[in-house]
């Protein structure tokens, strides 16, 4: 079924398409989506040195161009949950911004 609706006082609405028992497609089996990575910055680990950055134009980016040792002392720390400084900086490292 197919819904129109609009929020009271907005002169637009949504449509909105539900759809019941419908099979969700499997997006597992691609780089990204899935359990596997995008290909590029490491997210399991760090690497010992950072790629270059002089293309970057990301916050991330440039707080390491603005503190080079800053890398260093973050490389091998996790969060409380496990999560590595790689996991949390490879998308502003991939992508130049």
């Amino acid at each position: 079924t197919i819904d129109f609706c609009c929020a009271p006082g907005q002169p637009f609405g949504i449509l909105m398409s539900h759809t019941q028992d419908a099979e969700k497609p499997d997006f597992s089996n691609i780089p990204g989506l899935g359990p596997s990575d995008m290909p590029g910055f490491p997210g399991h680990a760090c690497p010992f040195r950072l790629p270059d950055l002089s293309r970057h134009h990301s916050i991330v980016a440039d707080a390491f161009k603005n503190d080079p040792a800053l890398f260093g002392m973050l490389r091998g720390r996790e969060t409380s949950l496990g999560v590595n400084l790689a996991r949390c900086i490879k998308s502003g490292i991939d992508n130049l911004g």
